[in-house]
């Protein structure tokens, strides 16, 4: 993927085949940074039901944005779900130490 695209037209009800979105994971894992740090964290959540728990338990926002198409739907940690991070971050370190 090494050309831009803007989306005219967008079909909320269309879903994106796996292996596009293990096309994007890798791309963001490989996207660059100052002085090649990637700071950044990405956890994908497709499921419905899930992210609708996750707003209504106060760890994420969902903002949908209405004035222009594409609909957008923007999903962002709320103070309280950004207290997790330290937590989600030692386990996924646990997790990646047993895997080795």
């Amino acid at each position: 993927m090494q050309q831009r695209y803007t989306t005219k037209k967008y079909d909320s009800s269309a879903k994106i085949a796996a292996a596009e979105i293990a096309e994007l994971k890798e791309i963001l894992r490989l996207s660059p940074s100052s002085i090649n740090s990637q700071p950044w964290k990405f956890t994908f959540v497709s499921d419905t039901a899930t992210k609708k728990a996750l707003e209504e338990d106060g760890l994420v926002r969902r903002r949908v944005y209405h004035k222009k198409p594409p609909l957008k739907v923007e999903y962002t940690l709320t103070d309280f779900g950004k207290t997790l991070i330290p937590l989600v971050q030692t386990i996924a370190d646990w997790g990646e130490s047993v895997a080795e």
